[in-house]
């Protein structure tokens, strides 16, 4: 794959024989491009595994930023590939099927959220249940809704701690 001809300060110049495409042309770096994308996903994904808020979350992140970078990162390429022009916009097939699954992604991202809600309120409660049939235990359930530490719960030093994470 190579870019397409431009005149900006970054367009790089490729080698080989004159018989090739763009041979001393500037033409823009879509590698380059790439390579910055998947270093700046790999970051945010990083950042955001740290704070993830549901199970799955991270996948759906990546699921949804390649093919948001890609679809653009199509626009600079310059090789030939399958697309259909409308009006003065040609959109590739890799533009059609990256939108498709962006579209995927955030479906499964509110899919995923939603049952990961559902199954919080279902540990809660399993572990209510738990709780009574073990009353000889004592049992603390902390719901965390914000960032709540054991040693700020006021419970005695034997006592078993059950977290539920619930965001």
């Amino acid at each position: 794959c190579y870019g397409k001809p431009t005149t900006a300060p970054w367009g790089l110049v490729a080698g080989g024989a004159p018989n090739h495409v763009n041979f001393d042309i500037p033409s823009h770096p879509t590698q380059l491009y790439e390579a910055a994308a998947a270093l700046l996903l790999f970051a945010l994904l990083e950042r955001m595994r740290r704070k993830r808020q549901f199970a799955g979350q991270l996948a759906v992140a990546f699921l949804a930023g390649y093919p948001l970078f890609r679809f653009f990162n199509e626009i600079f390429r310059g090789d030939p590939r399958p697309g259909w022009q409308i009006g003065d916009l040609t959109i590739s097939l890799n533009q059609i099927l990256s939108a498709a699954v962006f579209l995927f992604a955030l479906a499964a991202g509110m899919v995923i959220e939603r049952r990961g809600a559902v199954a919080a309120e279902v540990d809660v409660g399993a572990a209510l249940l738990d709780h009574r049939r073990r009353r000889s235990e004592a049992v603390v359930l902390a719901c965390v809704l914000r960032p709540v530490h054991v040693e700020d719960l006021d419970v005695e030093e034997d006592a078993s701690v059950i977290a539920v994470e619930c965001v």
